[in-house]
């Protein structure tokens, strides 16, 4: 089954149902939660894979407590990599997750609207 960029319905899960908790971690994520495509470009060049690794899995733990299925899947793949878990180059990955990221947050300012 193909990820949702918002799955609106586990992240409410996830809160147990709490609305206003939800409301809050959304709110919480869009103003804290960004993804800095030059940083993590400069961090991948520079092979500064530890520092690019905390940035991406902190992305990949709050957008998956929110229901945030595309950009948490990215995000956990470019994560492995930095890791060093699995073999690959997370570069071509990051315009990639910037691109999940830009649609995650549209996605969330619509759920807001909603709630």
């Amino acid at each position: 089954m193909e990820k949702q960029i918002l799955n609106l319905e586990n992240g409410l899960e996830m809160m147990g149902g709490d609305k206003e908790l939800y409301r809050e971690l959304i709110e919480e994520f869009i103003k804290t939660d960004g993804i800095d495509l030059e940083e993590l470009t400069k961090l991948t060049n520079a092979h500064d894979y530890t520092t690019a690794a905390t940035k991406v899995h902190r992305v990949k733990g709050s957008s998956a407590t929110i229901g945030g299925e595309r950009l948490q899947e990215i995000c956990a793949q470019a994560e492995a990599i930095f890791r060093g878990k699995v073999e690959g180059d997370p570069l071509p990955l990051l315009p990639e997750i910037d691109k999940r990221y830009k649609e995650f947050i549209a996605e969330l300012k619509k759920a807001l609207e909603k709630l």
